[in-house]
C-alpha cells in the first residue's frame, strides 16, 4: 500500500516536477542504465575471460605435444639428411660407373671397327686370290 501511493505521488510528482526533480529523475534513469550496461559488460568480459583461459589450455596442450614430437622430428630430419648424402655418393659412383662403361663400350665399338677394316681388307685380298685361281 505505501509503495502504491509512493508509485502516485511520483506519478503525479513527475507531472508537476521542478526542472531540478526532472534532472533527478533523468540522472536516476541514467544510473539506472549505466548499471544495466556495466552488467552487460560483466557478463561479456566472463565470457571473455573464460575463453581466454580455455585457448590458453589449449595453447599449452599444443605447446607440449609439439616439445614432445621435437626429438622424434629432429632425429627424422637427420636421418633423412644422412640418406640424401648417401644417395648422393651413390648417384656420383654410379655415374662415374657409367661414364666408365660409355668409354669401354666406345672403345670396343673402335677396336671392333678396326676389326671390321682390317677383315674386309683380308675377305677382299682372299677373294682376288680365290678369283685368280
Amino acid at each position: 500500500l505505501l509503495l502504491a501511493s509512493i508509485a502516485i505521488a511520483s506519478d503525479a510528482d513527475e507531472q508537476e516536477a521542478t526542472p531540478i526533480r526532472r534532472a533527478l529523475i533523468m540522472l536516476n534513469g541514467m544510473s539506472q542504465q549505466v548499471d544495466k550496461h556495466l552488467k552487460e559488460e560483466d557478463v561479456l568480459f566472463d565470457k571473455q575471460m573464460c575463453f581466454c583461459k580455455s585457448k590458453g589450455l589449449e595453447l599449452q596442450q599444443s605447446i607440449a605435444e609439439a616439445k614432445e614430437k621435437l626429438p622424434q622430428l629432429t632425429s627424422s630430419v637427420q636421418e633423412a639428411q644422412s640418406t640424401v648424402r648417401q644417395l648422393e655418393g651413390d648417384i656420383k659412383e654410379h655415374t662415374s660407373s657409367r661414364d666408365a662403361a660409355l668409354k669401354a663400350v666406345q672403345e670396343q665399338a673402335a677396336l671392333r671397327k678396326a676389326e671390321a677394316k682390317a677383315f674386309a681388307k683380308a675377305s677382299a685380298e682372299s677373294q682376288a686370290n680365290i678369283g685368280n685361281i
